[in-house]
């Protein structure tokens, strides 16, 4: 059986279309919900970016540089949110794409951790074991004061 030049012409035209439209499709970059730059005293956060289709696979990159060029990959998968903990104080940077977009990198997140100045935790630790000693004595000094009730009224 033979085709005809005129319908192959046709399916190579619709290949070459395809083809073309496959290579040159560009999904949009998802970006995460809060685009802000973020202030945490915490060291964590939870990192959240809109649902896509139940195929759609997300990377997510962290970097101690804004041109991520010391990027680590943090998390792979398809839920829309995810658990970030461990940061070390100053700035750090996020950025996400679908596994489909290519190199659409989202725009960088920047986290800044700023955990409390250690005089203050100093203080404040010193304060709570003062508390606690005086609690722990006035515990034992009652009880002893008890014991020398108890003992002068046997008597």
């Amino acid at each position: 059986m033979r085709h005809s030049p005129h319908k192959f012409g046709k399916s190579i035209f619709v290949l070459i279309i395809l083809c073309y439209f496959t290579a040159t499709y560009e999904t949009h970059a998802i970006e995460f919900k809060n685009q802000s730059p973020i202030q945490t005293d915490q060291g964590h956060l939870v990192l959240e970016w809109p649902e896509a289709s139940s195929t759609s696979e997300f990377i997510i990159e962290q970097s101690s540089n804004p041109d991520f060029s010391n990027a680590i990959v943090i998390y792979e998968g398809a839920a829309n949110r995810t658990f970030i903990s461990g940061l070390k104080e100053g700035s750090t940077y996020f950025r996400i794409k679908q596994q489909i977009a290519r190199n659409q990198w989202s725009k960088p997140l920047t986290v800044q951790v700023n955990y409390p100045i250690r005089s203050k935790v100093t203080l404040l630790l010193t304060i709570g074991t003062i508390g606690l000693v005086a609690t722990i004595l006035a515990i034992i000094q009652g009880h002893l004061k008890a014991r020398q009730t108890s003992s002068a009224s046997a008597n």
